[in-house]
C-alpha cells in the first residue's frame, strides 16, 4: 500500500513540474502578434480582402475631396454672383437716384424758365401801358360818325376824364395763358393773336389774377375811357375809325379779315399809338349798358346796375359801321362767349 501511494505522489509531482515548466516557457516566449511583428520590422503579407478595403477607402476619400472641392467652387461662385448682383443693385440704385435728381433739376429748370417767360410776358403787358392824358371831349355820334349813327350813340355829351393808362394792344393769347394757364380761344397758331371766346365775367377773373401777380390795379376801361382813347385823346384828329377815316388801314373787319383774328399790332396805330381799337375783336368795357344823357359828366363809370355789359370796337365779323369809334354794342356778361369778344387793359 505504501508503495502504491509513493508511486501516485511521484506521478503527481512530475505532472506539476511539467506544467510549471510549460507555463514558464510561455511567459518567456509570448506569441508573436501583428503589432509585435510590425515593431520588429517584420512584414505581413496583405490579404485580398484588406487590399480591396484599402482601395475602396482611397476611392471614397477621393470622392469626398472632389465633393468638397465642388462645394467650395459652388460656394465661391455663388458668393461672386451675390457680390455682382449687389454691385449691380447698388449701381442701378445709383443710376436711378441720378436719374431722379436729373429729372428734378430739369423740371426745376423748366419751371424756372416757364416762370421767367411768364414774368417777361406779364412785365411786357405792364410796359405796354400807354398814358392817356386827362381831357374833355364830346362823346357819342359826332358829325364825322355819319348821319346814320345808332340811336344809342345819342345825344352827344361832354365828358371830362382824369388821366389813366390803357394798353396799346388787345390782351393776347400769350398773356392770357401766362396768367390763367389755359387758352380759351377759337383761333390759335400765333401767341400774338388776341384772346377771344371770353365773357365779361371771364375777364374779371383774369384781371383779378393778374393783379395778384403784379400788385397792380388793372381793370377794364370805362366806356368813356375807351372812346376817348379810341378817338386819340387830346391828340385826336377827328377820325371816323380809330386812327383813320380809311378802315382798311387800321382794322381787321368783315371785308378783309378772312373771318379770322390776326396778330395784334399788325395794322396802323391811332394818334396815341394804340392798335386794333377798331376791328379784330370786340372789347369789353367795365360799364353796364344804358342810354346816354345829354348832361356833361366827369369820370363816368356807367350805371350801378343793369343786365348787359358794353363792348366796343367791332370785330372780324362786323362791317365797318360797327367799327366806328362811337358805335356801341352790349351783351350779358355771363353769356357764353363767342370768338369775337376779347379785352384791353386799363390802369
Amino acid at each position: 500500500m505504501k508503495r502504491l501511494l509513493a508511486l501516485v505522489f511521484a506521478a503527481c509531482l512530475l505532472t506539476f513540474t511539467v506544467q510549471a515548466q510549460i507555463k514558464r516557457g510561455s511567459q518567456d516566449n509570448p506569441p508573436k502578434t501583428e503589432q509585435t511583428q510590425k515593431k520588429k520590422g517584420t512584414k505581413t503579407k496583405p490579404t485580398k480582402t484588406s487590399k480591396t478595403n484599402n482601395q475602396q477607402s482611397a476611392v471614397e476619400k477621393q470622392r469626398r475631396q472632389q465633393e468638397e472641392a465642388e462645394r467650395q467652387r459652388l460656394a465661391e461662385e455663388q458668393r461672386r454672383q451675390q457680390e455682382e448682383a449687389e454691385k449691380q443693385r447698388v449701381e442701378e440704385q445709383r443710376r436711378q437716384q441720378e436719374e431722379v435728381e436729373r429729372q428734378r433739376i430739369a423740371e426745376e429748370q423748366r419751371h424756372q424758365q416757364e416762370e421767367a417767360v411768364k414774368q417777361r410776358i406779364i412785365q411786357q403787358a405792364v410796359d405796354d401801358m400807354v398814358f392817356v392824358e386827362g381831357g374833355t371831349f364830346k362823346m357819342g355820334a359826332t358829325k364825322e360818325q355819319g348821319k346814320g349813327a345808332n340811336k344809342d350813340e345819342k345825344p352827344t355829351h361832354w365828358v371830362t376824364l382824369s388821366g389813366y393808362y390803357i394798353c396799346k394792344y388787345e390782351v393776347t393769347q400769350e398773356l392770357w395763358l401766362a396768367v390763367m394757364g389755359s387758352n380759351p380761344s377759337k383761333f390759335t397758331g400765333d401767341v400774338r393773336l388776341p384772346v377771344e371766346q371770353v365773357s365779361w365775367d371771364d375777364c374779371q377773373k383774369f384781371i383779378d389774377k393778374l393783379n395778384q401777380l403784379t400788385g397792380k390795379q388793372f381793370r377794364l376801361p370805362s366806356e368813356a375811357e375807351w372812346e376817348f382813347a379810341a378817338r386819340g385823346g387830346n391828340k385826336s384828329k377827328g377820325y371816323k375809325y380809330s386812327g383813320s377815316n380809311s378802315i382798311d388801314n387800321v382794322a381787321w373787319y368783315h371785308d378783309n379779315s378772312g373771318k379770322t383774328t390776326h396778330p395784334v399790332g399788325s395794322k396802323v396805330p391811332n394818334e396815341l399809338g394804340l392798335y386794333d381799337m377798331s376791328g379784330n375783336v370786340q372789347e369789353w368795357c367795365q360799364d353796364w349798358y344804358d342810354t346816354y344823357s345829354g348832361n356833361s359828366q366827369t369820370n363816368p363809370m356807367g350805371p350801378t346796375e343793369g343786365s348787359h355789359r358794353v363792348y366796343r370796337g367791332g370785330s372780324i365779323i362786323n362791317y365797318d359801321w360797327f367799327c366806328r369809334v362811337s358805335a356801341r354794342l352790349c351783351n350779358k356778361g355771363t353769356l357764353i362767349p363767342n370768338a369775337h369778344k376779347g379785352l384791353r387793359l386799363a390802369l
